[in-house]
């Protein structure tokens, strides 16, 4: 690809796109698919939205939510230019990695400080909240004008990388951009609404497992759980069934670390790593081939639960003996 041209001349002059978030989406992922595939559209464009796992009932409010298919769906004869999006590396695209590594063009928009910067264009901006945050200035830069559709969309993208607000990202920044969006008719409280306080009773079953198998060492200041496959079974629950249930572990007293093991298949475990102030679970999770955020983080490790488990408290317990990042 000819340097000449920046990224927002892509955007203008290139026909056909599309737009790919990471496994197992949450929802800066797909609100930032869906804003700027919606904008794209207003320019006129051909835009395909994929995920590698299709994502959760929960989000099929959000405006183009049916337009989201999986690599079954793909047209790759169409396709002139891959943006991917919310994914630090192209190994976060699973099976769709394919698709960037064939495109003759590859738009990489992010927000993780573990972005590895594998596109052709890269915009990753780590201090930005949420992907959804820097997918608006692009919006705007293009000159395309926002709609509710396109508002809720990045609403939730931000809305929901931030913990509602509360996370140590969010900026000023964050809230003037918030500020914008709720200039247009997203009945933003029936959204909150959706996100956080509406969850499915498999959830529910599920956090009651995790909460009985919570452990919690003082001495090293980190709470964790364990969820099994075993567990997932008992209660009919799947891995989209476990969104917010790391916060109950980091909600514990007296800790600064938190991590949640759960096994999504026979061999592979995920481990999704919090911290309060000091800890930067990112440089944790980069140790095992993972990455995101200082203070939210996680990896995929193949193993027995319990190696895993100790693998991981003992690379946890390191970091907090070594006082990195601590106001003294």
């Amino acid at each position: 690809m000819m340097k000449q041209f920046t990224m927002i001349d892509i955007f203008k002059c290139k026909r056909s796109f599309l737009l790919v978030g990471h496994a197992m989406p949450d929802g800066d992922a797909l609100g930032s698919v869906l804003a700027l595939g919606l904008a794209l559209r207003k320019m006129g464009k051909q835009v395909q939205m994929v995920m590698p796992d299709l994502p959760g009932e929960s989000y099929s409010f959000l405006p183009g939510f049916s337009a989201i298919a999986d690599m079954n769906g793909v047209r790759k004869e169409d396709v002139e230019v891959v943006v991917s999006l919310d994914c630090a590396s192209m190994e976060r695209t699973k099976d769709a990695m394919c698709l960037l590594e064939q495109s003759p063009c590859v738009i990489n928009i992010d927000h993780h400080v573990s972005n590895t910067n594998y596109g052709d264009y890269n915009l990753v901006k780590a201090k930005a909240a949420a992907t959804g945050e820097i997918v608006y200035e692009v919006i705007r830069d293009l000159g395309v004008s926002l709609d509710a559709s396109i508002a809720i969309c990045l609403f939730v993208a931000i809305a929901t990388d931030t913990g509602s607000f509360k996370y140590a990202n969010t900026t000023s920044q964050t809230h003037q951009v918030i500020a914008e969006l709720m200039t247009y008719d997203i009945n933003h409280a029936g959204v909150m609404r959706e996100l956080f306080d509406i969850k499915p009773l498999a959830h529910m079953h599920l956090l009651g497992k995790a909460l009985n198998n919570l452990k919690m060492d003082s001495k090293w200041q980190m709470a964790w759980s364990v969820l099994t496959q075993e567990d997932f079974d008992a209660v009919e629950a799947s891995d989209q069934d476990t969104e917010g249930i790391i916060d109950h572990v980091k909600s514990v007293e007296g800790i600064e670390a938190a991590v949640l093991f759960r096994e999504i298949e026979n061999g592979k475990i995920k481990v999704g790593f919090r911290s309060h102030e000091w800890v930067d679970v990112n440089e944790i999770a980069q140790q095992f081939g993972g990455g995101g955020h200082a203070r939210a983080a996680g990896c995929m490790i193949k193993g027995p639960m319990s190696e895993v488990v100790e693998k991981i408290l003992k690379a946890v317990m390191e970091k907090v003996g070594d006082g990195s990042g601590r106001n003294h």
